[in-house]
């Protein structure tokens, strides 16, 4: 997918400027936007409102990742311009690369070190445009996750989510074995 697509919606705006500010100081190699705003950018519209920013980035050894990094240095709280910037760390193995060695041993752990290691994979760039009242008050270019395959297995009860500015993370890196989706405060 590539291209430019237009957003209006309350809120919008900020997500946008705020990715903008994100993606001014990070490689867009290494990280890209998942959730809501990624929905959004799939569907071509904004059909509700979400005010974060999820995104997933490689994290290199202990290093942070460098959404983490960019928040660090130029964000509050957690956050960039106002709005939560939530990060799920995977480690630097691709997806199509990582062997059972580097997963986790719980089926639902592995799922989630794949799917989010696969979302950064896969990721595409597009160009999001958030407009009000016919006026562009953001614009940004950044990758974005691609939609996720329905899957006929159920979820599991309790499926992993971040909340609050904590970050998730999602291991395989090379010579390290993976370790289950983990919460550490971000």
């Amino acid at each position: 997918m590539s291209g430019e697509l237009r957003l209006e919606g309350p809120g919008i705006g900020n997500l946008v400027a705020s990715l903008a500010t994100l993606t001014e100081s990070a490689p867009s190699a290494d990280f890209a936007a998942i959730g809501g705003l990624a929905v959004l950018a799939r569907l071509g519209g904004a059909h509700r409102v979400t005010d974060d920013l999820d995104t997933v980035a490689t994290q290199h050894g202990d290093e942070p990742t460098v959404v983490e990094a960019v928040i660090a240095a130029q964000g509050t709280d957690g956050a960039l311009n106002g709005t939560k910037v939530d990060c799920i760390a995977v480690g630097d193995v691709p997806a199509a690369e990582l062997s059972a060695e580097h997963l986790p041993d719980v089926e639902e752990d592995r799922i989630f070190v794949l799917a989010h290691r696969w979302a950064l994979d896969t990721a595409d760039e597009l160009t999001l445009v958030a407009e009000t009242d016919g006026t562009i008050v953001a614009r940004v270019r950044c990758r974005f996750a691609p939609p996720r395959r329905a899957h006929p297995r159920s979820p599991p009860e309790e499926p992993q989510q971040a909340a609050g500015g904590r970050r998730w993370s999602a291991w395989g890196s090379r010579g390290r074995p993976g370790s289950p989706g983990r919460r550490s405060a971000g």
